[in-house]
């Protein structure tokens, strides 16, 4: 049983290391910078939200990245940051092309209302700035205004 458990863990760890082969990528542009948009959106009421961060091709051209799992949010007040979705420090990297004008989807999930803490904050104006972890930098969205509770 020892050497079936220990052969597929090898398995497994050398599916992981095998280099991905570049016909998959033909093609494609990796400059990331110009053609790559973080957007955030917040649905919801009263003190629910439902968050939606995507990542979208402006380009014109198919968009080759890299990217860790996830991604994420943060609420600010009119002061500071009170909200940073958590970290979960996963070091491995995927691929993934983008074709123009296709948003895909990094990070979704509802907030309650609560600071990183785990207070209530109280009704009022918030903002919400959307993530995503590329290989070599983060890309964020501008900031969305919302409201949180009671209108």
């Amino acid at each position: 049983m020892r050497k079936i458990v220990f052969g597929f863990i090898l398995v497994i760890l050398l599916l992981l290391f095998i280099p991905m082969t570049k016909s998959a990528y033909e093609n494609v542009s990796t400059d990331n910078e110009t053609f790559l948009e973080v957007n955030a959106r917040v649905f919801g009421i009263w003190r629910i939200k439902f968050i939606l961060v995507t990542l979208k091709n402006i380009g014109d051209e198919k968009v080759k990245i890299r990217h860790f799992p996830g991604g994420g949010f943060e609420i600010h007040n009119s002061e500071q940051r009170v909200y940073r979705t958590p970290y979960v420090p996963i070091r491995m990297t995927y691929w993934m092309t983008l074709y123009p004008g296709l948003p895909r989807i990094f990070n979704r999930g509802f907030w309650f209302g609560f600071d990183d803490s785990g207070k209530i904050l109280p009704n009022g104006e918030y903002f919400v700035k959307g993530f995503v972890w590329l290989e070599n930098e983060t890309l964020y969205s501008e900031l969305v205004k919302f409201h949180l509770g009671k209108p």
